[in-house]
């Protein structure tokens, strides 16, 4: 990126649930990219005092204000936190990621190299394999080559960093609304996310939120661009949350898509 600033102020929003050995490593990442974000808003759906005690550590050793926005466990609630979370954030433009993803320290830079108005950005994450996990959390740091198959070889490609490529592929790749969406690797204009009020808090339970977002954001007009060759992350390997109510939140993002609408009624608005 050019030395002089001609891009906007960048909050990093942060999801977590109660594991602060993960966060760390993120928050870390996080706090050493070559630009830097100007806040980091941790949305914590519910974690122990362990996390709490972990980022005060953490927002004592850097200058960049850190707001951890907490609450109550009362299951998975990522679109409630995330909307509670994204009415803290102070900046133009939001660069979104989840507590178990480690950032190579171009991650946001290359996000950047991207950015648009009227446009969001979706990218993708390189999978750890348990050894690599493993070994990464017990030495504090990112260990790639922990084991001969770290790296899943799914994903392989998304630990390439290269500005062609991503430039090109930001053409042609991922265009259809629900193509290669995470919501671990996004970044979008506040003023966008606002629009469309955010996320919608009927998902309750993993599955779907992120995609119901995208979906909104696509039918107001904004153009989806997937990122490759760019904004590389490590996903630490983990269990995952229970699916049980999958299929309801499917059901409601097919509602989404029959409709074409892009305002959801209850969302980000009732915290602002």
């Amino acid at each position: 990126m050019p030395k002089t600033k001609n891009y906007p102020d960048i909050s990093l929003l942060v999801t977590t649930y109660n594991w602060p050995q993960a966060l760390e490593l993120v928050l870390k990442s996080a706090l050493c990219q070559t630009i830097p974000p100007d806040e980091i808003v941790i949305a914590d759906d519910g974690s122990r005092e362990e996390t709490k005690t972990l980022i005060d550590s953490i927002r004592e050793s850097t200058s960049i204000p850190i707001v951890h926005v907490w609450q109550e466990d009362k299951g998975f609630r990522a679109a409630k936190i995330r909307n509670k979370a994204i009415a803290r954030c102070t900046k133009d433009y939001i660069v979104q990621i989840d507590g178990d993803c480690i950032l190579e320290r171009h991650f946001i830079q290359d996000h950047l190299s991207l950015l648009k108005e009227n446009r969001f950005l979706c990218g993708r994450r390189v999978y750890l394999d348990p050894k690599a996990t493993e070994t990464t959390l017990s030495r504090k740091k990112l260990s790639l080559w922990a084991h001969p198959s770290s790296i899943d070889y799914r994903s392989y490609l998304n630990n390439i960093r290269s500005n062609a490529m991503r430039q090109l592929f930001a053409k042609y790749y991922g265009r259809g609304v629900l193509d290669y969406i995470s919501g671990c690797n996004m970044s979008y204009w506040r003023k966008d996310i606002l629009a469309i009020n955010g996320y919608n808090e009927a998902y309750e339970g993993w599955g779907a939120e992120d995609d119901d977002v995208v979906v909104r954001l696509f039918n107001m007009g904004v153009e989806k661009c997937c990122i490759k060759g760019g904004a590389v992350q490590y996903h630490l390997e983990h269990t995952y949350n229970s699916q049980d109510r999958l299929q309801i939140n499917r059901e409601l993002l097919k509602k989404q898509l029959e409709k074409g609408t892009y305002r959801t009624e209850k969302g980000v608005s009732q915290y602002l």
